[in-house]
């Protein structure tokens, strides 16, 4: 058993290692973090007001890179080979869908994800920038990756322009050319994940709105959806409201009812 890898049973941490790409933006991610972070302390290090910024910054930073890891190395929903449909779902009906490169059951909303080779429950897309498929078992940790950087990106951005106007820009005597040019290119990269977050969570707030994950939109040529009920925040977020906040995988009171899918006959047990 590998310590990374994707296929059923044959790994210790799900992550995705076979896609070159997929692994070079989730880097470029992490250099992202650490650049702003190091700009951000530059210029918020001279007195008590810049130190409370400073730190509201740092742990927006910090819940963002966690809930980042853990939508990158969380399982999004692999559905087993030997996942069964629900009872409600029709067992006997000879209209039971299975993947074609699988072989496996495929739940509603499920999609197959080419990069791990895995059919994914609940699938809402495969993101490059956390090299992971987004799906029912890492949702969460997505929303809260986007929710976090976006929130960083508004203080960051705020706290280095507050910074830059109390420095005489004019004549820049304090401020060295460096820093500026530093200063300017922090603008700029908080100014692009601030638009490109604000956009992903509305485009996730839509899809749990609809029930309509970003593949499933893409698909629909036809004014009638194929899924009428929205997707529970409980589904997403898990039944536990106490870590509803942290990038803590979600724990959901019914199991089957969220995967859409079971791997044992418990149903049939007390008949015996």
């Amino acid at each position: 058993i590998s310590i990374f890898g994707t296929a059923e049973g044959k790994h210790r941490i799900w992550l995705n290692t076979t896609d070159a790409s997929g692994i070079s933006f989730a880097v470029i991610v992490w250099l992202i973090f650490c650049f702003l972070a190091s700009v951000v302390v530059y210029f918020t290090i001279n007195d008590i007001w810049d130190d409370i910024l400073g730190s509201l910054n740092g742990l927006l930073l910090a819940l963002a890179a966690w809930s980042h890891l853990k939508s990158m190395i969380t399982d999004p929903g692999s559905i087993p080979l030997d996942a069964k449909p629900l009872l409600s779902f029709g067992e006997s009906s000879p209209l039971i869908p299975v993947c074609g490169v699988c072989e496996c059951f495929k739940p509603p909303r499920t999609h197959h994800d080419r990069v791990s080779n895995r059919c994914i429950g609940r699938m809402d897309h495969f993101c490059p920038w956390t090299n992971n498929a987004v799906g029912v078992k890492n949702q969460k940790h997505f929303i809260l990756f986007l929710i976090y950087a976006d929130s960083a990106a508004i203080s960051m951005y705020t706290t280095l322009v507050l910074q830059m106007l109390s420095i005489d820009l004019l004549h820049m005597k304090e401020l060295q050319d460096t820093a500026l040019i530093l200063a300017r290119i922090s603008l700029f990269l908080l100014l692009f994940v601030l638009i490109f977050t604000s956009a992903m969570i509305g485009n996730q707030i839509y899809g749990l709105y609809t029930g309509l994950g970003t593949i499933d939109r893409m698909k629909v040529k036809t004014p009638y959806l194929p899924y009428e009920a929205s997707i529970p925040v409980s589904h997403v977020f898990g039944d536990n409201w106490w870590f509803a906040c942290l990038p803590i995988d979600p724990y959901f009171d019914d199991r089957e009812a969220v995967l859409q899918y079971r791997t044992h006959d418990r149903y049939y047990v007390d008949l015996e």
